[in-house]
């Protein structure tokens, strides 16, 4: 996998970062994972040679935002001309082992397929298990359910670089909803995939942009949908609803309510 690049954004995530580094256990270790530290309040040190991939740590002299963290570490990909796939993985995320391995040997077979994503559980932040997240898979389905919700889990994604000759990198217009625009823009462009598989554990965090930032989140996801307007597409006018009752009700509600959906599934499947 000497193509490949692992983008991790870090902000005062030190502990979090090697709990992360430590999951990805792959056969083939040739491939950069870089990781850029976007002005921690105290700067982030990795001894690289505990790991058997080669890390490459982006300084940013002072904290600028997720978007701009996620794109210097993109310029920095882009350049190298012996990358062809860019991975994504948060800190404080666990890989499944040869969770890129999977991917890249999809994508590999599948030269149509310009971003895969895959099923990923959330746990909390003590590592309970909450819910596990199906998307939809082929295509014709994502193309369609992308409008009722973002159908990629941001980390768990893996993208062919040729996209960026096209489409334009990570937007300020829609900050905390940033990658929602992204994979809505390669979606319109481009052939996309989810996998079956459940190769990523996403923690959810209390300070996590998700819970934090939430009614930001959720106001630019509601003027990227408007300004993305598909009066022909039912799934539109859904998305629009349940993007404004996430906007009114808390995070911690949706997350009891799967939940409990997971339990009483699993009580019927046994």
């Amino acid at each position: 996998m000497k193509d490949l690049a692992v983008l991790i954004p870090v902000y005062n995530d030190h502990t979090e970062i090697i709990v992360t580094l430590n999951s990805i256990r792959e056969k083939d270790n040739e491939f950069k994972v870089i990781i850029v530290d976007d002005g921690s309040t105290s700067p982030l040190k990795i001894d690289t040679s505990l790991f058997p991939f080669e890390i490459i740590v982006i300084a940013l002299p002072q904290n600028q935002g997720i978007v701009e963290a996620l794109n210097s570490g993109l310029r920095y990909i882009l350049q190298d001309k012996n990358i062809n796939y860019i991975a994504r993985l948060d800190a404080g995320d666990l890989q499944r082992e040869d969770r890129l391995n999977i991917q890249y040997e999809y994508m590999r077979s599948n030269p149509d397929i310009f971003l895969l994503g895959s099923a990923v559980n959330f746990i909390s932040e003590e590592g309970v298990f909450l819910y596990t997240y199906q998307p939809p898979l082929i295509d014709s389905e994502i193309k369609n359910k992308i409008f009722l919700r973002c159908c990629f889990i941001h980390p768990s994604v893996i993208i062919n670089k040729t996209v960026f000759e096209k489409i334009d990198i990570y937007s300020e217009k829609y900050i905390y909803a940033e990658d929602y625009d992204l994979f809505l823009r390669i979606t319109q462009n481009y052939r996309v995939a989810n996998l079956p598989n459940i190769l990523l554990s996403c923690s959810i965090r209390e300070k996590g942009i998700s819970n934090s930032k939430r009614r930001v989140q959720m106001k630019n996801t509601l003027n990227l949908l408007i300004n993305n307007r598909h009066y022909n597409n039912i799934y539109w006018f859904f998305g629009i609803t349940v993007v404004i009752v996430k906007w009114i009700l808390p995070r911690s509600f949706f997350s009891y309510v799967k939940t409990i959906i997971n339990k009483i599934l699993s009580f019927f499947r046994k």
